[in-house]
């Protein structure tokens, strides 16, 4: 039976926690000088936004907020510090210039999301290729093959066609690290889920699954959220989503595409094409 879960459905336990603030690496803009606004960022609404915080500039008269460039907002005087970014700005450069003090900070929201490409040796578990993925602390991928144990503890998912010892390339479900599936699994204790991406920018936020689909497999051309949730308590700061981009699926097994990790914890944003 598989199981589902909603980030909604954590709604208590989200308001309780204390977002983690988290200091941004400061580039200089326009010959401003870089670093007195202390520009920094927390993500926010369950992970659905993300809202930036300043020092304030006693010589500023307000401040404006300019995404990749274009001005879209300002505040009403320079005693206001703060400004919540909504994933309509996902990717984007966002700039905080202190009106009248000649000083601006800035943020690359698109540099947060760390592309692995899966190669051409990645595949069912019953094929030749290997079987698994792990992330690293920075965000890169590394892909596994489920004969060396030593490796179990670093899977965060792998893909079976719930057969042992054959491979239905239209069968082909992604699966968490704890589950069975076709005879092998139970890799380690990771409770992850997933589930098709759907569109736009932002994770799905319902109906994840920790074997999907379950039914007629993935497929070449779609895209899949994966929802890393070490603590197997719903959303929080500590999980990572991820979206899985299926370029192709052959019959032999061999599935190619790429990955795509958001490095802050508990945001849905992933904006890549």
């Amino acid at each position: 039976m598989k199981k589902l879960l909603a980030i909604g459905s954590v709604v208590a336990t989200v308001i309780a926690f204390t977002a983690t603030t988290i200091s941004v690496i400061l580039t200089s803009c326009d010959g401003y000088q870089t670093g007195p606004l202390n520009l920094q960022y927390e993500v926010v609404n369950n992970g659905l936004d993300v809202k930036l915080t300043w020092d304030q500039i006693e010589s500023a008269s307000y401040y404006t907020i300019a995404v990749d460039g274009e001005v879209i907002d300002s505040t009403a005087d320079n005693t206001v510090t703060e400004y919540t970014v909504t994933a309509d700005h996902a990717g984007k450069v966002i700039t905080v210039t202190a009106v009248d003090a000649d000083t601006s900070d800035q943020i690359d929201l698109g540099a947060l999301v760390v592309t692995t490409s899966l190669g051409s040796d990645f595949g069912e578990a019953s094929s030749p290729y290997k079987s698994a993925v792990g992330f690293n602390s920075d965000g890169s991928a590394v892909i596994y093959s489920l004969t060396d144990s030593s490796n179990y503890p670093y899977f965060d998912f792998w893909i079976s066609d719930n057969t042992a010892g054959t491979v239905d390339p239209n069968e082909i479900d992604i699966c968490s690290p704890n589950v069975s599936h076709g005879g092998t699994g139970n890799f380690n204790s990771e409770d992850n889920w997933s589930r098709e991406w759907g569109t736009g920018y932002v994770a799905p936020t319902t109906d994840y699954q920790n074997i999907y689909p379950g039914s007629g497999g993935i497929m070449g051309g779609k895209s899949y959220a994966l929802w890393i949730d070490p603590s197997g308590n719903g959303w929080d700061l500590n999980d990572h989503f991820v979206r899985i981009d299926i370029s192709s699926v052959a019959s032999d097994g061999q599935v190619q595409g790429k990955v795509n990790y958001q490095t802050v914890g508990g945001l849905l944003w992933i904006p890549v094409d």
